[in-house]
């Protein structure tokens, strides 16, 4: 549990402090960090989509969140942790 809410987290934050970069031109931008054995690579497409893009790379596991998805994750398992 400690360790799902310290990544989603890292998220949170890495998209925080990284979101005038994310957004600094028409470009394809992206930012990554490692966490244990997760690569977790986070982008936006600003002529398709200006919100940012999570996208986890865990073994041959590979899964995209757009950004409401990931908000919703994060709510429901701190709703669940506080219970």
């Amino acid at each position: 549990r400690e360790q799902a809410i310290e990544l989603l987290n890292k998220i949170s934050e890495t998209i925080d402090n990284q979101s005038s970069f994310l957004s600094k031109d028409l470009n394809n931008n992206n930012v990554y960090f490692q966490y244990e054995d997760i690569i977790v690579l986070i982008y936006k497409i600003m002529q398709i989509a200006p919100e940012p893009i999570i996208r986890i790379y865990w073994n041959n596991f590979d899964a995209e969140w757009n950004i409401s998805a990931f908000n919703n994750t994060k709510k429901r398992l701190e709703r669940s942790i506080n219970k």
